[in-house]
């Protein structure tokens, strides 16, 4: 899983220094790497479950996530940056990223997206007074403090719902991954440092 780790954080370096075509210094911090490492582990469970659920071999089956093709829109600001010096290529070059496998990444991580909002979102229902109470008492105390006039509650009310469905799904992500972790047997081999 080491390469899978050092692919990760190069995507992550890729899409967070703000342009593919400008490589961060040291970006691949022990803290980085631990927090990658626990993502992809996550990320292994899950997809243990998706293989469990479904078979990803046959695509087109009603229920199964279908990949978007999201390469361009998640990095397209990167892209429209890195127009000179050999552009988007040779800025994930700089990463060891090729395009294909960037785009690869992407559907990866749809797919995936796809498949926990099919499993969560349909046991979540937000009701009208979570709404309301969300729109009082945090979003209407929070848009005061910078001196403006809320908008009205119909005019957003979508937007909360969505909002609370989010966070409703991330907490039972949560919760299913923490009861993955807690029945699965999982060893990371770290590689023993010798002095010189």
């Amino acid at each position: 899983m080491s390469s899978d780790v050092e692919r990760e954080v190069n995507i992550e370096s890729c899409h967070t220094s703000g342009t593919a075509c400008q490589r961060a210094a040291d970006v691949t911090l022990a803290a980085q790497r631990e927090k990658v490492l626990q993502r992809l582990i996550d990320q292994k469970l899950i997809w243990q479950q998706m293989r469990a659920y479904l078979d990803l071999t046959k695509p087109g089956q009603p229920g199964d996530p279908k990949p978007a093709a999201t390469t361009s829109s998640v990095f397209a600001t990167q892209s429209d940056q890195c127009s000179g010096k050999g552009g988007w290529s040779t800025g994930l070059q700089s990463y060891g990223i090729t395009p294909q496998s960037l785009h690869q990444y992407c559907n990866l991580q749809a797919a995936e997206l796809a498949f926990v909002d099919q499993r969560f979102r349909v046991s979540i229902h937000i009701g009208q007074d979570e709404i309301t109470t969300y729109y009082h008492d945090r979003f209407v105390p929070e848009y005061r403090k910078t001196s403006a006039t809320p908008p009205p509650l119909d005019a957003i009310e979508a937007d909360i719902s969505t909002l609370l469905m989010e966070r409703e799904v991330s907490l039972l992500l949560d919760d299913w991954l923490r009861v993955l972790r807690a029945q699965s047997h999982i060893v990371i081999l770290r590689p023993v440092q010798v002095s010189q």
